[in-house]
């Protein structure tokens, strides 16, 4: 997983989020809020980075805590005016349209200025190769599958994502 905390085995890329130099709820500065809420500790992870010089482009997060978001409210018991959707109802934080995926674990989030912390390298492209004399096919009628492509991950700006959990934020800036 891209994102994920792959090892960096040869079956597995070296995940975004469990390299050392990014930034979680340690770095961040804002301090004193009262009732803070998911969307305060994106926003404090938008001030993390931007003290880091970078703009966050990227908002990652599992489609349970983007629900969660979407039903926040004030005290006055409406919803958050700060949370806005796009025409097609997608989720914008800070001017940024949220992507939702299940491969991020609810509770944690990722923000990051991804355009310039990594990069994708294709080595060989996607190959698909059928074996029907992979060990006792022939006997079974089975056929073996086998489906690689060869890529690389370069993260020259660790420091230019942060994730952390929700948790730890709100802790951090409370």
């Amino acid at each position: 997983m891209l994102f994920g905390s792959g090892t960096g085995t040869p079956t597995q890329l070296e995940g975004l989020t469990s390299r050392s130099g990014v930034l979680d709820a340690t770095d961040v500065s804002i301090s004193g809020l009262t009732a803070a809420q998911k969307v305060d500790a994106i926003i404090a992870a938008c001030s993390a980075l931007a003290a880091q010089e970078y703009m966050p482009d990227t908002i990652m997060l599992n489609p349970q805590d983007v629900y969660d978001i979407m039903l926040l409210k004030a005290s006055d018991n409406d919803y958050l005016q700060r949370i806005n959707f796009t025409t097609d109802g997608r989720l914008v934080i800070k001017g940024i349209v949220v992507f939702e995926t299940t491969a991020m674990t609810a509770g944690n989030f990722l923000v990051g200025e991804m355009s310039r912390a990594a990069q994708m390298f294709q080595r060989e492209g996607l190959s698909v190769r059928f074996f029907d004399q992979d060990q006792d096919n022939a006997v079974k009628n089975l056929i073996t599958v086998v489906i690689e492509e060869r890529i690389a991950l370069a993260v020259p700006y660790e420091d230019a994502i942060f994730y952390d959990s929700f948790a730890d934020v709100i802790n951090a800036v409370s």
